[in-house]
């Protein structure tokens, strides 16, 4: 769908009809990774306003198909902004202390050594997310799809695009991916 177009009846009813149906699992999913309603809400809004550009995807389609995107879009809104806020929040932090007599910015190496110190504190969950975010979009949604909504290759090939084989052999390389960056993050 072009962004210049108006959606017909059918399109909005169908956007309408989804985000009525999906909105508290929506929600409930982006708070799960944000643990913030406001951060949620806003997931939730880039996953509505993604689901409005490709509603030609969702009209019509099989109820499980029409689940599943909304969810690789919701998690990916969520983890997203989950990642940007977390750039953004070691950055302005650690790069700014308060000393007796006024805030300084600090040297990029101490910075970098409390990022990397605050990042060795966080839980296990944070860092499975902060890997997860760091796969490209089509591995994580490959991943959600088979890993964590149970869907078959063919049901995911349905749903992506891709041919069965394209699928398994997607799969095994962003399980790969993922192996590396729990191994590298010292969780497996």
């Amino acid at each position: 769908m072009t962004e210049d177009r108006s959606l017909s009846a059918e399109e909005a009813e169908t956007a309408r009809r989804i985000y009525c149906a999906y909105k508290n699992k929506m929600f409930s999913i982006a708070l799960g990774i944000l643990h913030d309603s406001h951060d949620a809400e806003d997931a939730v809004s880039e996953s509505v306003v993604r689901i409005i550009r490709n509603i030609d995807r969702f009209k019509g389609a099989d109820e499980r198909l029409v689940k599943a995107g909304v969810l690789i879009y919701t998690r990916s809104a969520a983890l997203n902004l989950y990642n940007r806020k977390k750039r953004l929040s070691a950055h302005e932090e650690s790069a700014v202390t308060e000393t007796d007599d006024g805030f300084e910015e600090r040297e990029f190496e101490d910075v970098f050594a409390d990022v990397q110190l605050s990042a060795a504190r966080d839980d296990e969950k944070e860092r499975i997310l902060i890997c997860l975010g760091r796969l490209g979009q089509r591995d994580r949604d490959l991943l959600t799809l088979v890993c964590s909504l149970g869907y078959s290759y063919k049901e995911t090939s349905e749903i992506t695009g891709m041919t069965v084989s394209n699928v398994g052999s997607a799969l095994k390389r962003a399980k790969e991916r993922l192996r590396k960056e729990l191994e590298n993050e010292g969780i497996i």
